[in-house]
């Protein structure tokens, strides 16, 4: 397979995390965003979705470079576990 194509495993994996997100129950309004608990659920899909950003013409790269540094600072934040 070629580095510009998504497999299918790829697609499955993003299928659950969009299937996940939406199982999650609506916050109110005033309630605080759970940063890390989001950040937990997200993280294992997290090279999946820095591949298929980078696949964006001309700007992936650098979008995914700065996702990067985002989960970096989030693994920081939350802890790695």
């Amino acid at each position: 397979m070629a580095d510009n194509q998504v497999s299918d495993r790829d697609v499955q994996q993003i299928e659950e995390l969009h299937r996940k997100l939406q199982e999650q129950p609506t916050a109110k309004a005033e309630a605080a965003v759970d940063i890390c608990g989001l950040w937990r659920l997200i993280k294992p899909f997290w090279s999946i979705i820095l591949t298929l950003v980078r696949l964006i013409p001309r700007v992936g790269d650098k979008i995914a470079d700065i996702l990067q540094k985002l989960g970096q600072g989030l693994d920081a934040f939350c802890g790695n576990g």
